[in-house]
């Protein structure tokens, strides 16, 4: 058992993202541009300008009959109806094994000039290992004398974002770069503080018609390199879409797919639109991943408010 808290704390120690690095993270996070630039914006704040509403479930289930799999829950609002600026907030739940962390973070984004913003994000985290559910464990290893007391962690990170997006234009395309620094407010008993985490990440994509191809890659300090790719395509009067991703970190590999369902609910014209957009995904991982065999599923409701300020 001392082997497997050992494993279970590195994990903490070695976590970059605001959500856990695991498979599940990667597979879609070639969408999910606002988590990791604070200036980002996702597809649906591409095509829908005004407030944006994300919930984000995913499970990975390597094992259902075991508790202590990882999942995940994450609540985002974006406000970008004014040209010159956009603010947002995430919360989220997350865990994996005996490792809990819970937070919140925000995020302000101002125009630099037509299309291109540029952002400052900060969120505050707590993180808890507990050791009630583990049936035997080393009394005298100091690792497990740090666990089940919460320990704050702070993420802080600066991006840049373009965008054009033109209903009626045959390409609409963006790109973006951030920078991501993670650390611990307080001291790992017996251990000191731990080593901050630093990443820099590019984002971009295009879209032509009713196809979407958006990447994402990372350079990291503490990790291997991650490169992500993601590619949509609407159809049925844009009421449907398929897509599909793909992931590698160098040890960890993914593919996945997803459908996706777009209804408007109200309509006022050009503006003051409501639209509701639901997709569900399963990855599959195609190196072993902790016991192996994973299977990732996703599930994302997304609320748009089409409208625009001063």
């Amino acid at each position: 058992m001392k082997k497997y808290l050992q494993i279970l704390f590195i994990t903490i120690l070695s976590s970059t993202t605001s959500i856990a690095q695991q498979a599940s993270r990667y597979a879609q996070s070639a969408d999910e541009f606002g988590t990791d630039n604070p200036a980002g914006l996702s597809i649906e704040e591409m095509r829908y300008r005004g407030t944006v509403v994300h919930l984000l479930v995913r499970n990975q289930w390597w094992n259902f009959s075991t508790p202590g799999y990882p999942q995940a829950q994450a609540l985002t609002w974006l406000d970008n109806a004014s040209e010159r600026h956009q603010m947002g907030a995430t919360v989220l739940s997350d865990k994996i094994g005996e490792t809990r962390q819970t937070g919140f973070s925000g995020r302000y984004a101002i125009r630099l000039a037509k299309g291109l913003k540029v952002g400052v994000s900060v969120g505050l985290l707590s993180h808890r290992v507990s050791i009630e559910n583990l049936d035997q464990f080393d009394e005298g290893d100091p690792l497990a004398a740090t666990v089940g007391n919460a320990r704050l962690r702070l993420h802080s990170g600066i991006g840049a974002f373009y965008s054009f997006y033109d209903r009626n234009a045959a390409w609409n395309w963006f790109a973006g770069l951030s920078f991501r620094h993670v650390n611990f407010l307080d001291e790992t008993q017996g251990s000191g503080k731990a080593q901050a985490e630093d990443d820099l990440l590019a984002q971009g994509g295009f879209g032509r018609g009713s196809v979407w191809v958006s990447g994402r890659l990372r350079l990291s300090l503490n990790q291997p390199t991650a490169l992500d790719a993601y590619i949509r395509n609407y159809f049925l009067d844009e009421r449907f879409f398929l897509g599909a991703m793909a992931s590698s970190d160098a040890s960890h590999y993914a593919v996945g797919a997803q459908f996706g369902y777009e209804r408007l609910l109200s309509s006022a014209g050009q503006w003051n639109n409501h639209f509701l957009t639901l997709s569900a995904g399963l990855s599959k991982p195609l190196s072993k991943y902790v016991q192996g065999g994973s299977l990732i599923f996703d599930f994302k409701g997304t609320w748009s408010w089409q409208r625009r300020s001063s």
